[in-house]
C-alpha cells in the first residue's frame, strides 16, 4: 500500500514507511491493491488548519472501479466506524488532469468550499444523521446522546418494560396485517384491533407498522434509504382521499405530548402529498384508554422543528461539545461513571 500511496501525487515525495499520522486512521483498501482511501481524523478533533471532522488524507484509484462509487463506499465505511460528521478534503488543481477538481467528490454531494493558500481547494460533506423521534428526544443531554448515538460505545438498553412494549407491538401487527389472533396475554387489546377492523371493512386504506423516511429536501424515502434524514414507524394509519388519521400504540405511563405524533404526520405528508388534514391519537394500553385527537396539519411549523434540531445536533458535532445535563432519569442512562461525572 505504501507504493500506491507513493504514486498519489500527495505522498510521491514522502519517505514515510506508514500511512497517517497521530490521529485516529481508518485505511480503506481492495484485494488487488489498486485502491487507497485514508480517512484521517485528529485525536482532539481539529487540526492546525482549524479543520474539523473526517478528512480524506489520500485516494488513490488505479481499478477499473468508478472514482465516485469507491468514495460512496468510503463513506459508508466511515459512517459504520466513527458515525456521522462533517468530512473534507484538498485537491490540488495543479496537480491533476482535470479541469474541474474533485469532479469525482462533486458528483455524490461534496461542496467547494474555498481556496486555501496555496492554491488547493478545499471540498466539504456532511454525512447525515438520521434523526427520528426517539433518537432526538435523548438530545436533551447531549452526553447521553454522544455515546448512545455517534461513539456508539454503550449498551442498547433493554428492559421488561421495553421488551413488552416490543412485545406487544409486534402482536397487534400480526393481528391487524395477518389476522392472526392475539395471544392470550394480549386478549384484552381486542377491542382496540376490532375499531381498526371496522375500518377497513368501510373501505379505507388501513396501513400497519408502515416505516417510512424522508430526505432533506423533504422527498419520500425508504426507511433504509441512505440518504434518509427522519424516519418513523407509524403503528396505524387510516387514510381517505385527502384525509388521514394516525393511531400510535403506547404501552407505558400516560404522558400526552403531540410531538411524536407531529413528526410522523411530516413523514406521512412526504409520502402521501394529496393529504391535506392529518389528526392523530396516542392509544394507552396500560390504561385501556384512547387519548385526545390531535391536528397534526402544521406540516410547515413541524418541518421547521425537526429542522432546528437537525441543525442543534450539527453544531454539536462541528464543536465536538456534548455538555451533560444532569436530571432526574441520570440513574437510568447507559453511559457509565467514566463517561459522565453525573452517573450516580
Amino acid at each position: 500500500m505504501v507504493a500506491l500511496a507513493r504514486r498519489h501525487y500527495s505522498g510521491m515525495k514522502s519517505k514515510a514507511k506508514k500511512l497517517g499520522g497521530p490521529s485516529r486512521n481508518l485505511l480503506l483498501r481492495d484485494a488487488d491493491a489498486k485502491i487507497l482511501f485514508l480517512w484521517s481524523w485528529p485525536l482532539d478533533g481539529i487540526r492546525w488548519d482549524k479543520q474539523n471532522g473526517y478528512n480524506c488524507a489520500m485516494f488513490r484509484n488505479e481499478s477499473e472501479h468508478r472514482s465516485s462509487d469507491i468514495i460512496l463506499a468510503a463513506e459508508k465505511k466511515v459512517f459504520e466506524k466513527w458515525g456521522p460528521h462533517r468530512c473534507y478534503t484538498y485537491v490540488d488543481p495543479a496537480q491533476i488532469r482535470s479541469s474541474n477538481p474533485g469532479y469525482c467528490f462533486k458528483v455524490i454531494g461534496w461542496q467547494f468550499i474555498k481556496k486555501s493558500k496555496s492554491g488547493k481547494h478545499l471540498l466539504e460533506k456532511t454525512l447525515t444523521m438520521k434523526h427520528s423521534y426517539t433518537s432526538t428526544r435523548d438530545f436533551s443531554c447531549k452526553r447521553r446522546y454522544y455515546h448512545q448515538h455517534i461513539a456508539r460505545d454503550v449498551e442498547r438498553e433493554s428492559t421488561p418494560a421495553m421488551e413488552y412494549g416490543w412485545l406487544v407491538h409486534k402482536g397487534l401487527e400480526q393481528r391487524l396485517a395477518e389476522g392472526e389472533p392475539l395471544p392470550d396475554n394480549l386478549a384484552q387489546f381486542e377491542s382496540f384491533a376490532a375499531a381498526i377492523d371496522s375500518a377497513r371493512a368501510r373501505g379505507l386504506i388501513v396501513d400497519v407498522e408502515r416505516r417510512l423516511g424522508m430526505r432533506r429536501n423533504l422527498s419520500a424515502c425508504d426507511f433504509h434509504d441512505p440518504g434518509c434524514w427522519w424516519c418513523g414507524v407509524l403503528d396505524v394509519v387510516i387514510r381517505r382521499d385527502s384525509t388521514a388519521l394516525l393511531y400510535d400504540w403506547k404501552t407505558g405511563k400516560r404522558r400526552e405530548d403531540p410531538a411524536e405524533l407531529k413528526i410522523h404526520a411530516a413523514l406521512l405528508k412526504a409520502h402521501h402529498p394529496e393529504l391535506e388534514t392529518i389528526k392523530g391519537r396516542y392509544v394507552w394500553l396500560r390504561d385501556e384508554t384512547v387519548g385526545p385527537v390531535y391536528d397534526l396539519s402544521g406540516f410547515a411549523q413541524t418541518r421547521a422543528e425537526m429542522e432546528r434540531l437537525d441543525r442543534e445536533i450539527a453544531h454539536s458535532l462541528r464543536t465536538e461539545y456534548w455538555p451533560p445535563q444532569q436530571n432526574l432519569l441520570c440513574s437510568w442512562c447507559p453511559c457509565t461513571r467514566t463517561q459522565c461525572e453525573f452517573r450516580p
